[in-house]
């Protein structure tokens, strides 16, 4: 028994024993670290817990090492310069991925002027590692030589500058790429030369150019050009397979051969429908092209006379489909692509930043339109009245859109905008520009689905032609809005109904806010002030258009500037039951106006305790509706009543035969029928009715 008790004793002391060692040996175990430079994985190397640790620095041209830090981009320092973590120890938080961190150094360009008679002011210039330097260089003169650029070396070495001290492209940034960085910088050496240089212009048929002779580092600025019938001269190339182009200003090398034969370039076309002229007057001149004719395509080059072609100032066509424009472009002229009204297809180049005003103006024939990324202004009237349109997109950087940017684009059904926009926001397909913590509403696309939009609570104004040629047939506005813009819903020909509430301290309605608004009939407005209403707000609505208003503030709109007018258009809310305006009579209610959207419409038997019985001349023009049921107690029906209700098909009677106005059911569907309910003797009352005869052949029973 008791050699059991000290063998299990013996036992349990073990088994504590390799669990001490296995903790002390996990707290000194290797981890491994991975260490980077940007993407790239240098090296592997372990760490232990609680032990201090040394990655080692690193050497990159151009840059001195900062040491090792958690995150590539920030983060925590983990190392000093010399990549020692100086005193801290790895802990288990730590990241196991370290990067490198850099600073670039700064050097110095220093210049020989080569036995330069006139030097320039400029001795020696501080750049920085891996930054762009700027535009030019110093060009010096030299007594009987022609400066040709500046270079890494007298004799050979990589040139950076042509004749007129411009950087060339791949110099534009300080780096050991085209720098030999030698201590503390570089020493850029002026090169001249005396050489001449014959140029022979082979012209493919075109008009003839005499030979010209030129010293090596002449800087040329232009060359003749040629011409050709139904051709346009691009210009010169230095190889027959149009691969080298003669782009200007241009230094002749010293490597140029004795002869040098240049190649005419042309495209299609005619100098008397495409034409070019010069933006600048200065040796790095640009052109601008203007094109006028019938053709149905159009490819415009990127370049002229060796000149890069950079804006566009007029297309003025009404056959052409199609525009390629290249990469060179850079900006548009106000209405450079107006009333092209057969374009379908063109390319807006990613260098192009600017929209502007009317530049597409009454495209209608185009069908999708890509805003580059970089665009940031869109100009007023920019899309107006292109009408296949129907998807907008716009990026992060767009910051001003203009008023009527996309006026009467009648297929417009959404926007789409970066979330990043700092601007402007889309809500349901609806454009905003922000403001603080409210919005304009810029626009509602017109081919947006809905009959009734009630606007954003954040919005304080409904900008110019917001909601021009939108299908919207309910408007109800509110919370914060003081103002309706010019325009602001013309050509909205569905619209019928709209809504104005609120708490702003006044309210504007603009110019033309309702022009054309055909069918709109009632406008119901609950302000404490009356709003100020210009004279020409509401030109071409319906021609039942009413207004009505708190019955306290009839009196003050009747007296109003310009509400004056149509005094006798506004009546009281009071007389207002759900889509139905009325007006007692002796016997009851007549129904002065509906202006509701539905397709179904069934007249109530009783509103407010009176009996419907009678239908005001025009009540119902222009109303949408396919269907509509009179109720029992109807005896009268005015002129006009139904007129142009163009999808009205099935009028339910469930009354006797009403006496019936002048052109009640005048320009209705064709094929209508008017349905009575009840027995064969009302029937026939109907049929033998005035006025109801002449419609005899729609007239029909139904149980």
């Amino acid at each position: 028994m008791k050699f059991i008790k000290k063998s299990l004793v013996f036992f349990m002391v073990m088994c504590l024993m390799l669990l001490l060692c296995g903790a002390l040996s996990s707290c000194g175990k290797n981890k491994e670290v991975s260490l980077y430079d940007g993407d790239r994985l240098i090296k592997t190397v372990p760490v232990k817990k609680g032990r201090e640790y040394d990655f080692g620095p690193l050497e990159k041209t151009g840059y001195s090492f900062l040491g090792w830090y958690s995150d590539a981009e920030g983060g925590s320092a983990y190392t000093d310069s010399q990549g020692s973590s100086a005193g801290m120890t790895w802990e288990k938080t730590n990241s196991t991925s370290v990067y490198a961190h850099w600073e670039a150094k700064d050097y110095l360009i220093k210049f020989d002027y080569c036995g330069a008679t006139a030097l320039d002011s400029i001795e020696k210039l501080q750049v920085t590692y891996d930054t762009e330097i700027g535009d030019k260089l110093p060009a010096p003169q030299k007594t009987g030589c022609s400066f040709m650029g500046w270079y890494t070396s007298a004799v050979d070495g990589t040139q950076i500058t042509d004749a007129s001290g411009k950087l060339l492209d791949n110099a534009l940034v300080y780096n050991a790429s085209v720098y030999p960085v030698d201590g503390d910088g570089t020493t850029l050496y002026a090169r001249w030369g005396s050489k001449m240089v014959t140029y022979i212009f082979s012209t493919d048929d075109g008009t003839p150019v005499s030979e010209l002779t030129y010293p090596v580092g002449t800087v040329l600025y232009e060359l003749p050009t040629t011409t050709k019938d139904n051709y346009c001269f691009t210009s010169w190339y230095f190889d027959s397979t149009m691969l080298s182009e003669m782009t200007f200003p241009y230094t002749i090398p010293d490597s140029s051969a004795d002869f040098v034969t240049l190649y005419a370039n042309f495209v299609p076309g005619s100098l008397d429908i495409l034409q070019f002229k010069t933006i600048s007057a200065t040796g790095d001149k640009e052109y601008e092209v203007t094109y006028s004719g019938n053709a149905e395509k159009i490819v415009i080059p990127d370049s002229y006379y060796g000149k890069k072609v950079t804006r566009v100032r007029k297309i003025d066509s009404s056959t052409v489909k199609e525009i390629v424009l290249p990469h060179t472009i850079n900006s548009f002229i106000n209405g450079a692509f107006e009333n092209c009204a057969s374009l379908e297809k063109i390319n807006i180049p990613l260098a192009v930043d600017i929209i502007p005003e009317k530049c597409f103006f009454g495209c209608r024939s185009l069908k999708e339109i890509n805003i580059p990324r970089g665009v940031s202004t869109i100009g007023k009237e920019a899309f107006a009245y292109c009408s296949d349109i129907t998807q907008i997109n716009l990026s992060a950087k767009i910051e001003k859109i203009n008023d009527g940017a996309f006026r009467n684009m009648s297929s417009l059904s959404t926007f789409v905008i970066d979330q990043s926009n700092e601007r402007y926001m889309v809500n349901e397909g609806v454009l905003y520009y922000k403001v603080g913590n409210s919005s304009y509403l810029v626009h509602y696309p017109a081919a947006k689905g809905g009959d009734t939009y009630k606007i954003d609570s954040t919005c304080v104004k409904i900008m110019d032609y917001a909601f021009s040629s939108s299908k919207i047939s309910s408007i109800i506005i509110g919370g914060k809005i003081s103002s309706i813009e010019e325009g602001a819903f013309e050509n909205c020909a569905n619209l019928v109904n709209v809504s104005i509430s609120g708490n702003a301290t006044s309210f504007y309605i603009a110019e033309n806010a309702f022009l054309n608004c055909s069918n709109l009939k009632a406008m119901k407005i609950e302000l404490t002030k009356v709003p100020t209403l210009k004279e020409n707000s509401l030109t071409g609505v319906s021609e039942t258009f009413s207004v009505y208003v708190t019955s306290d503030m009839i009196r003050n709109y009747q007296t109003a500037t310009n509400w004056r007018r149509i005094s006798s258009q506004i009546y009281g809310l009071d007389t207002i039951f759900g889509d139905f305006a009325v007006e007692e009579v002796a016997s009851g209610y007549t129904i002065r106006q509906y202006f509701g959207t539905s397709a179904e419409v069934v007249i109530p038997e009783i509103l407010n305790a009176h009996k419907i019985v009678e239908i005001s001349d025009n009540s119902f023009s222009f109303s949408n509706m396919e269907k509509i049921t009179v109720s029992q107690y109807v005896t009268a029906i005015g002129d006009n009543a139904f007129k142009n209700c163009t999808s009205l098909k099935s009028i339910v009677m469930e009354c006797a035969p009403p006496t019936l106005g002048d052109n009640a059911f005048e320009n209705i569907a064709e094929d209508f029928g008017i349905y009575i309910k009840n027995t064969m003797d009302v029937l026939d009352a109907y049929r033998a009715a005035d006025k109801w005869r002449e419609l005899s052949a729609h007239i029909w029973s139904y149980q």
